[in-house]
Parts: structure tokens; sequence; C-alpha cells
């Protein structure tokens, strides 16, 4: 890439917009990353359940689903196909409303008007661009109807001038289905949809009676896209004794209609989760465990590659590869690792880092040269920082005391019994600012797994990688020549204790008696130390120590020994090597 191309990639910032409800409809189709697996298509017209946390990309899901069927709603209009009305529905909208039922009549009412508005986007010359513009992907994410995809190959060699023109023309026609269609929209909307909204208590027959209207003299079918419903009061999805909740009342009705389909954006394991049945649709997990699943992994940074390029040519023009930007080849993909690693899998972190990346190779070349590894480390070290300034000094400290204790067992993961109160203060903030995640939580017996957040490992130098095969710390922390480290460090308030005690040394037991009680240490200092595992601490003694432990220790003299014999005490089994 040439160096004027290159500056203008820097200047255009085309990562600075990562919520998906801020980009234009015509951006969305050539921004959106296909996020299924096997024979899925994210435009089926199915039931499905979409599943993520927050940033993961549900709305982008819901929204370009939105957008691909708007496109083609004109084209099947005027072919007297079968057309499919995508509806989105919004759910934050209601969340300031309190009763279940006062939630319920809302949303229907929400149905019923952009059923009768949906014939708005179509009839706005802006938004009509949009859409032209927009659909430079369409072609390839439409299914096998021919006819239609003639229709949308004209359509697309149209300028958009043309096409607000030809689609404006086909709207206010006098023959065929389009004006039909558009002029009973209209009329529905002005007059019917207002007479429901003044009503106190609207019934699901309104619902019917709109597509019956609306959709069904046309061969039609109804796509609903409920967004954010996590946001809503919780009551809403309670149910009682002997019904019910109003959610599972409402998407069973909506289910009953033949012609209807519905994708639902939810979180997962919340008061929304709870649409367990398969005849609500499949369930598509939006996470990816990069941490934990090799294929995930490799899947997940394929779709790095693919986003980078994607919004690179839609904010310059400017068709590249990935590595035309970042410093990196197909053989050495560090870089791109390393931002994999610290997204854990969330779309939206990942286009964040993106950014910061860029930013700090602009810093530091002005934008005439690629984002290195170096940048992407320094751009992960600004956020551990920022992580870090929400929380005040007394916790710092007490991370501070966790950071040294993980270091000293070369782990990021750890179980603390007792400190879930303390703990919770990292955990519960949002998927770009927790410094501490629960991996695991826990059950029973079990307790709960915590793991430092990745970026934060970065930051204060957390092991968070071996080197693949052996028990050796991987400092680039890359998967290619390492895996994650499994091992959880169990934590309590004498180990935190032992962590602030100056003067310790590590090293590596050499020689070890048939009894197990005594041996000899030589310390990482160059040093030979002699062992009593009788001076092992109490949360460590019934940890196994052989040949080749790692422990930590205090050197002491030992008392009354004119050879000057110097005894390990305090000693902490850390079990690893370096």
């Amino acid at each position: 890439m040439k160096t004027e191309e290159l500056e203008k990639v820097y200047n255009s910032r085309p990562f600075k917009i990562r919520n998906a409800d801020e980009f234009d409809i015509e951006n969305i189709l050539d921004l959106f990353i296909d996020p299924t697996d096997g024979l899925n298509s994210p435009f089926d017209f199915t039931n499905s359940i979409i599943k993520g946390k927050m940033g993961s990309g549900k709305t982008m899901y819901l929204r370009a689903n939105h957008a691909y069927y708007l496109y083609t709603l004109v084209p099947c209009l005027n072919e007297n196909e079968e057309i499919i009305l995508p509806v989105y529905i919004k759910l934050s909208s209601f969340s300031n409303i309190q009763k279940p039922e006062d939630i319920y009549n809302a949303i229907l009412v929400n149905i019923v008007e952009e059923i009768a508005g949906v014939c708005k986007h179509l009839q706005s010359s802006l938004e009509l661009v949009k859409l032209h513009r927009g659909a430079t992907s369409i072609l390839e994410l439409w299914p096998t109807n021919k006819a239609i995809s003639q229709v949308l190959g004209r359509l697309q060699k149209l300028t958009a001038e043309e096409y607000v023109t030809t689609v404006t023309d086909s709207i206010n026609g006098t023959v065929g289905a389009s004006p039909q269609f558009f002029n009973i929209c209209a009329a529905y909307a002005q007059n019917v949809a207002q007479e429901i909204k003044r009503k106190d208590r609207p019934s699901f027959q309104c619902v019917i009676d709109a597509c019956n209207e609306l959709v069904l003299p046309f061969d039609g079918k109804v796509l609903f896209l409920f967004d954010e419903v996590g946001s809503i009061n919780k009551s809403f999805f309670r149910a009682s004794d002997d019904a019910d909740s109003l959610f599972e009342t409402l998407m069973n009705q909506l289910r009953t209609l033949p012609y209807v389909r519905t994708k639902i954006a939810v979180y997962p394991n919340s008061a929304s989760d709870i649409l367990q049945e398969t005849r609500y649709g499949d369930c598509i997990e939006l996470e990816c465990d990069v941490v934990n699943n090799e294929n995930q992994y490799a899947n997940f940074l394929g779709k790095t590659a693919s986003l980078i390029e994607r919004y690179i040519e839609k904010g310059t023009g400017i068709k590249c590869c990935a590595e035309d930007v970042f410093e990196m080849t197909v053989q050495n993909q560090l870089l791109l690792e390393q931002l994999v690693n610290a997204s854990e899998g969330n779309m939206r972190r990942l286009v964040h880092l993106l950014d910061l990346s860029m930013n700090a190779a602009f810093i530091r070349c002005y934008g005439k040269e690629k984002v290195k590894i170096n940048d992407v480390i320094d751009a992960l070290k600004k956020q551990g920082g920022e992580m870090e300034s929400c929380y005040h000094e007394g916790d710092i400290d007490f991370l501070n005391r966790l950071v040294r204790v993980c270091r000293n067992r070369s782990t990021y993961r750890f179980s603390f019994p007792y400190k879930s109160t303390v703990l919770n203060r990292y955990t519960n903030k949002s998927a770009e600012y927790n410094i501490i995640n629960i991996c695991q939580a826990g059950t029973g017996r079990q307790g709960t797994v915590y793991s430092f957040d990745y970026v934060y490992c970065v930051y204060k130098d957390i092991p968070t990688h071996y080197i693949r095969g052996s028990e050796k710390l991987d400092k680039t922390r890359s998967n290619k020549t390492g895996e994650p480290i499994k091992r959880i460090a169990q934590l309590s308030e004498e180990i935190m204790i032992q962590a602030d005690i100056r003067g310790k040394v590590e090293g590596s037991v050499v020689f070890l008696s048939d009894e197990g009680t005594s041996g000899s240490v030589r310390g990482d200092d160059g040093k030979d130390y002699f062992l009593l595992t009788q001076f092992l601490i109490e949360s460590d003694r019934r940890k196994p120590i052989h040949t080749g432990s790692r422990i930590r220790f205090l050197p002491s003299l030992m008392p009354g020994n004119e050879a000057s014999i110097t005894l390990c005490t305090y000693i902490e089994i850390l079990n690893n090597h370096q």
C-alpha cells in the first residue's frame, strides 16, 4: 500500500464507531460479519434466539436482517414474489414501564405501528439512497431465487438518483402490487394504528388484523426482530403459579401465526433467557470461547481479518488486505492474536482495540507506517491503565496484592474462598472494564474460579500462556507457540500475607530425601539453600513437593551452624517451571 493510501486509512479512522446502533442502514450489510457456522444462514426465515453478552454483535445481527429484507421488499412486490416484511422492535424503548401488563400492551401497539410504518423507509428519498448505497453485498447474501436476483442485479447497476426514481415510480404507479401495498400501509398507519394507540388495552387481535390487512393479501410473511429484550423490567419474564410470563405469552401468540417468524436477542443466563424449547427457534451463540476452544479461536481470528478489511474499505473506498495496514504475515499473526486474545471473543471490544491500536501507531509514525505489534501492546497497556483508574486507592492496593500472588504462581486464574463480596467490585462493570472475570461460578463444594482480564494481564505482566507442551512461560502470549494457562491458584489470606514479605527468593528443588522431609534448593539467585518441609506455610502443606518443584521462600541462616547454612523458611509451593 502506498504511503498516501495508508495515511488516508489512518485519517478516516475506520474503527471509530463500535456500536451497531450508530451505523446508518447503508453500512450494515457491508460491515456485517456472519457469525454462524455450518448450514445456518443469518438471513434464513426461521425462528432464532440470538444469545450473547453485551457487545457480542446481537444488534448488528438483527439490524443486518432488517436491512437485508428491506432492500428486497420493493423488487419482490414488483415481481409479484412473496414478500417478507421485516419489523424491528427495540424493547429498550419500554425500559421505563414497570407493570408487565403495560409493557405487553405497549409492545402490541409498537408492533402494529412498525408493520404499517415499514413503507416509510421506501417512501423517503433519503432512506432509499441509503438502502441503495448499502446493498453492495446483497446478491452474495440472497438465496437462490433467480427472478429476484436478476431484479436486484439490475437495480444495483442504477445510480442512486436512478434508483430513487425507479422505486418512486413503482410506489406511485397506477397498476401492480406496489402502489396498492403502500397505499394500504399509509392509510392503516394514519387511521387504524392511531386508533389502536388510543386504546387502554389493545389485544393481540390487533396484530392479527394488521397482518391480515397489510401482508397476507400480497402472499406475504412477517419477520419480527426483537432487540434489547433484557432491558425491560424483569417482571415481564416472571411466570405465576397458574400462567406463563407475559413474555412467553407474546412469543407463543406470534409463534402460532404460520406466516410469522421471530428472531430474539437475549443475554444468556438472564431473566429474559427463558425460551428453552426448540419450538422458539434455534439458539445462535455469538460468544466465541477464544480461550478454551482452538477451533473457535481460529474462526474468530479469520473473522477479525475480514472485519478489518471491510471496515477499511467502507471507510476509505480502498480495497486492501489486513496485512497492508497491520504489520503481519500469514505465517506470523502475533499482532492479530493479541487483539483476539484481548477481545476475548467480543466484537465490540475488538473494534475498540483496533481503534486504540491505530491511534497508538499514528502517535508513533503519523500514519506513514503500518501498525506494529508494539503499537498493539501499547494500546492494550493504555486500556489496562484506564481500567485500573476506575477504582479507588484501597481497591487498587488489593488488586496489586492479587497480581503479585498470581505472578508468583505463574497463572492468571485463581480461586479465593469467602472473598466473593470483595471480588465482585472488579467483576460487575462491563466487558471492556471488568478487571476480573468469573470463569466458572461456584456450585456446592466447588468454589468460584476467577481470571484476570487479558488486557490487564498485559498491563501488569501477569502470565497467561505456557510454551506449548511445557510449563515454561510463553512471554509472547501466542496461541501458535503457546497455550493458555489452565492452572488455578488456590488463594488464602495467608498466601496474600506471604506475598507482602520482602526478601523472598524463588528457586527449584534439586534434591529431596526419601522421606520427603528435607532436601536442597537452587535459588534463581544462583545460591544453594537447605530445605526442611516443616517450614511450609499452612496453606501449602497438603500440596505435593518433589524434585523440580518451584518454591518461594525467605532465606534464613540456620542458628548455631558454623557452616552458615542458609535455610528456606515460610516456604510456598508454586509447582511450575519458568
